[in-house]
């Protein structure tokens, strides 16, 4: 089955007056995703039967335990790739991707718009943009197997173990699925260690044999973060302070993203406000060219 990993830091600091010690160290965890159209496979045990009710456990192998504790990035003077090729975007040819995303967001803007007419909403009528996509494209997807391996006590925010934790995932992934390229995904400081490690090291852990990308979280945010500098100064912050859906200080850290779900919200309320004002404006428009006509007939 397609695998993905991830590699993030785990904590545990407790505050307790009693608590003596704290753990810093670092996850690796591995996502499975099984081909819907294929047959069921049968349960698959991932416990060893002989080791169930044991209070021992065998030892980990030491090419897993053992990190290697100097590894040097350079700070300036880093050889960056250059891309293999290079293509000229064309603005009036949005891509596929794009095309297809479109109409489902004008959907819901429509659907919304259409409940927001009426004076009260039924049980059935979602207007949320989340629950109208699960009503809309309600499928069960597969069950996705997913476990994480054994944790290290050296912290992520490190050249070692994220070297490390490259070859571990390496390992792994070639002894699942030989042929399918590692993939691995973490946060953006995570990312920038990653991606001076296969900079340095291109023939093992180069861009064309490893692939390195930020978590789903992550990429929204920086895309809100994009779309907070383009909207610093437009007045977006003010309209939702005048509109006393939001205080001063909410609305102002919007721009900087800092509630992802709270910031994703007024976005589409933004976006839903505007389709609405849109539809406004062009009935306004047509009566006023209606209007327009029936002077020139007369």
């Amino acid at each position: 089955m397609f695998s993905t990993f991830a590699l993030d830091n785990i904590d545990h600091n407790p505050r307790s007056t009693t608590c003596r010690s704290s753990f810093h160290g670092t996850s690796i965890s591995m996502v499975q995703f099984p081909d819907s159209t294929e047959e069921e496979q049968g349960e698959t045990v991932i416990m060893n039967p002989a080791m169930m009710g044991k209070n021992n456990v065998c030892n980990l192998p030491v090419s897993y335990t053992n990190v290697q504790q100097q590894i040097s990035l350079p700070n300036d003077n880093i050889s960056v790739p250059a891309l293999p090729t290079t293509k000229t975007v064309k603005l009036d040819t949005p891509p596929s991707k794009l095309k297809e995303t479109i109409p489902t967001a004008n959907g819901w803007l429509e659907h919304s718009h259409q409940l927001l007419s009426k004076d009260a909403l039924d049980a059935e009528d979602w207007i949320l943009w989340a629950a109208y996509n699960a009503v809309k494209f309600g499928q069960v997807a597969a069950i996705t197997p997913s476990m994480m391996f054994p944790v290290f006590r050296e912290p992520a925010h490190s050249p070692m173990m994220i070297y490390h934790g490259m070859n571990v995932i390496i390992a792994v992934s070639n002894f699942l699925n030989p042929g399918q390229t590692p993939i691995m995904t973490v946060d953006k400081p995570l990312f920038t260690l990653a991606k001076k490690i296969q900079w340095k090291f291109p023939d093992t852990h180069g861009e064309n044999k490893f692939v390195v990308m930020l978590g789903a979280m992550h990429t929204e945010k920086m895309v809100l973060e994009m779309l907070g500098d383009w909207l610093e100064g437009s007045g977006w912050t003010t309209a939702l302070t005048n509109s006393g859906i939001a205080s001063c200080g909410v609305a102002e850290s919007f721009i900087g993203v800092s509630h992802l779900t709270r910031t994703r919200y007024y976005h589409q309320v933004t976006a839903l406000a505007l389709y609405t004002l849109f539809l406004r404006a062009l009935i306004m428009m047509n009566i006023w060219l209606l209007q327009l006509k029936l002077t020139s007939c007369l």
